[in-house]
């Protein structure tokens, strides 16, 4: 019997690519199946889905053991994959789900794993939490704008959708485990940033929540409030996370900033690595070259 040995290129998008908080596993997509690598050693293994509808977006359980994956296509399906039991890798699909039309863009686990959040694309434009074991909605919603990506909170009570002209808190903690219900949710209050398109989204402590926009701008609310505005220089920022202290934000050109959540200021920033893996700047400088401490004098 033929085994899947390697898979080279991927089609992943920006909602496709999750990384296991614990192992640091990459999962990523590559047409109808999952390619699950470790960065240090290269190794992969794979979760091959029997549909040939392209895989647009997929997520790790908190706890790393289960792998969602969301589809694009005929008759698209949320698919849930047992990933690992007890460090062993497993690799069978446990769960499919079937309601939107035509597209999923983003999923996430809830935090303890026992619902399951898919988002369908803007010609879908429907939201949905499930509880995933039982194969079931427990709430759903329809969405009045494309949304880009979402996040859940660190008490695991709601999560956030963000969009073209779209921020809006979602409660989990309101949704029906007897039987599919409306799924509750307020929009932010976004004042003068109310036309702005956000590109990704993030969830800290203490009711605080980042956006970062197409405008350069990393937007910060408190409670559904917009409380504090942050003009980025240079690249669009494209992609954001939480780390323990810091806030990482992702540039279209590679680069990547950690900021200081107390204090909002820059600590780090981390230029993309050399494509040959050339650190230029640890090379000694030619006799022919100058510093430029000294051709400044």
């Amino acid at each position: 019997m033929a085994k899947l040995e390697r898979v080279l290129g991927c089609t992943a998008c920006s909602s496709s690519i999750s990384v296991d908080q614990s192992s640091g596993l990459v999962a990523y997509p590559a047409g109808s199946t999952v390619v699950v690598v470790n960065p240090k050693t290269q190794n992969q293994v794979h979760l091959v889905s029997s549909s040939k509808n392209h895989i647009t977006c997929l997520a790790f359980s908190f706890n790393g053991r289960y792998i969602a994956t969301g589809e694009f296509g005929q008759d698209p399906r949320v698919r849930v994959w047992e990933f690992t039991r007890d460090g062993q890798f497993i690799g069978h699909q446990v769960a499919e789900l079937k309601n939107h039309k035509l597209g999923i863009t983003c999923l996430s686990f809830s935090r303890d794993t026992t619902q399951l959040i898919s988002i369908g694309n803007q010609h879908d434009g429907t939201v949905v939490v499930w509880d995933w074991q039982n194969q079931r909605k427990i709430a759903e919603n329809r969405l009045s704008a494309p949304v880009n990506a979402m996040d859940t909170s660190e008490d695991g009570r709601m999560f956030v959708t963000v969009g073209v002209r779209h921020v809006k808190f979602w409660y989990l903690e309101q949704a029906s485990k007897s039987g599919s219900s409306p799924l509750q949710g307020r929009s932010a209050i976004l004042a003068d940033q109310r036309n702005n398109t956000f590109v990704d989204v993030c969830c800290a402590s203490d009711k605080r929540t980042f956006a970062i926009t197409v405008t350069k701008l990393l937007i910060e609310f408190h409670d559904k409030k917009l409380v504090n505005t942050y003009e980025m220089q240079g690249e669009i920022p494209y992609s954001l996370t939480m780390g323990d202290r810091f806030l990482y934000i992702g540039f279209g050109n590679g680069a990547i900033r950690a900021m200081d959540v107390d204090t909002m200021d820059v600590k780090l920033s981390l230029v993309k690595p050399h494509c040959l893996r050339f650190d230029i700047a640890s090379q000694p400088l030619s006799s022919s070259s100058t510093p430029a401490s000294q051709s400044a004098k």
